[in-house]
């Protein structure tokens, strides 16, 4: 098949800004064959944000791949409710449930959104958009706000195009099937995670910059970062430091997670240790940075981490993506990272292991609010308590009688100390 002629032509830093000029005037001329063609790949809020902000220019034909509640999207499209924007529902282009479907309907992508949940190790992130990227046209966004590394995969699949990492600061978060609601700033930051041999430097800061443009047509604070490992680094060092540990240590609330023997001392060396990778990243932090990120992550929020949820809901957690790519990178500048290794090692562990547990037996009296009936141990350190021994609240399981006559005393080492 000859290969497609790219419809967002690129020259230079000039260029893609006259050609996006040209792209929004052609627009306002209801001439459709010179939108520019974006296919989002993920049923979540960063997907559902981009797809809402980029339909609102007028500029681009949308495509949303959208596989859990597919129909409800469909028909209805994707409400939101947003401080800046308004409450507004919108309905994309085009909706399908996987990414063959929008080749077959739509055809050659300039631009291709990835943002689904990163597990490498089940499955491969770059086949998921295999039918969507057209070679030598189509630029490749992957959502990287809670992730590092895993371009990589990415790059190596598709050497001939342009491959741009996004890091989202925009509070976005789901209330329904469909429902999402953004709060705080609209900024966020894209750019290259890696210089790529097979395409000149100024391509990739044309494709960068001619995104940003169009995201900021649409009311969106887009930057061009220089170094986008910057802002990957600022996301994640916090929940990489404690996101793990806190399954672990089967303890949900960060603040109690610190107060464990030992904790708080694993949890500022691994701080420390992506310190010194990212600063073999050429990244910079001010000297307040550490504790911004502690007294961040020790905040009380509404709901637990999705390491925490998937935990408690025996799904596949993020092991790859939190520690195991910190990893390779460490590697490839030789850097040492021994706690996250080994934080590593026991999660890796722990995750196959959490998963072949059988089920148990549903109680009636389990905590209020799990994802599920099983393991309603862990979820108690969520509670708000002031002795762990019954500040829980309401037990996973009916209270032991102490005091009846017909059970006898206890036995002896029964009651344990707080």
């Amino acid at each position: 098949m000859a290969p497609m002629t790219p419809r967002l032509k690129i020259l230079s830093g000039t260029g893609a800004r006259a050609s996006c000029r040209t792209r929004f005037a052609m627009a306002e001329e209801n001439t459709s064959s010179q939108l520019m063609s974006v296919c989002s790949v993920g049923g979540n809020p960063v997907s559902a944000f981009l797809s809402w902000r980029l339909q609102a220019t007028n500029a681009c034909d949308v495509t949303l791949v959208w596989k859990s509640g597919y129909d409800h999207v469909a028909q209805y499209g994707i409400s939101f409710k947003s401080p800046i924007f308004g409450n507004e529902r919108f309905k994309p282009r085009h909706v399908v449930r996987v990414p063959e479907e929008a080749a077959n309907t739509v055809g050659p992508f300039d631009y291709v959104i990835l943002c689904i949940k990163a597990l490498p190790d089940v499955y491969d992130l770059a086949a998921v958009i295999d039918a969507v990227v057209t070679p030598q046209h189509t630029c490749i966004l992957v959502n990287t706000t809670h992730t590092l590394g895993v371009e990589a995969a990415i790059e190596e699949r598709f050497p001939t195009n342009v491959v741009l990492s996004l890091v989202s600061n925009a509070e976005l978060s789901q209330l329904g099937q469909s429902e999402f609601e953004h709060k705080g700033s609209t900024e966020i930051w894209v750019g290259p995670s890696s210089k790529n041999d097979n395409i000149p430097p100024a391509i990739q800061e044309d494709m960068a910059q001619a995104l940003a443009m169009t995201l900021t047509t649409g009311q969106v604070d887009c930057k061009v970062s220089q170094n986008i490992r910057q802002q990957q680094y600022e996301r994640v060092i916090g929940p990489i430091a404690f996101h793990p540990a806190s399954v672990i240590f089967e303890t949900a609330n960060h603040t109690q997670l610190l107060e464990k023997i030992g904790v708080r001392d694993l949890v500022n060396d691994v701080i420390d240790e992506l310190f010194a990778l990212a600063a073999a990243h050429g990244c910079k932090f001010a000297p307040d940075f550490k504790q911004k990120i502690i007294d961040e992550m020790t905040k009380p929020t509404p709901t637990e981490s999705i390491m925490w949820q998937d935990y408690i809901a025996r799904r596949p957690m993020e092991v790859e993506t939190y520690l195991g790519s910190p990893i390779k990178l460490a590697k490839e500048a030789r850097i040492p990272v021994p706690r996250i290794e080994t934080l590593y090692a026991v999660l890796h562990n722990l995750n196959i292991v959490n998963r072949q547990r059988p089920p148990k037996p549903v109680d009636g009296m389990g905590a209020p609010g799990s994802p599920t009936s099983q393991s309603p141990a862990p979820r108690m350190s969520t509670q708000n308590g002031a002795r762990p021994m019954n500040g829980n609240g309401m037990p996973p399981r009916g209270p032991r009688p102490r005091n009846s006559s017909n059970l006898g005393p206890p036995p002896p080492g029964m009651r344990r100390p707080p």
